[in-house]
């Protein structure tokens, strides 16, 4: 698992699955959210899903 820090400065971890891309985060504003992670065109992306797993907000 590695870390990250919310909006609010609330520490979390996420966890990363390669064969679906799909990044997991446990803890702080984002806790259960899951994410898509993309390098298509050299450029990474991360599409956060919404509770369906569709895509409902894509990050440069």
């Amino acid at each position: 698992n590695s870390t990250y820090k919310d909006s609010d400065g609330k520490g979390g971890t996420y966890s990363f699955t390669s064969a679906s891309s799909t990044l997991t985060f446990h803890g702080g504003n984002y806790d259960g959210q899951r994410a898509e992670y993309e390098t298509s065109g050299g450029r990474p992306r991360l599409h956060i899903l919404g509770p369906s797993g569709r895509r409902v907000i894509d990050c440069d």
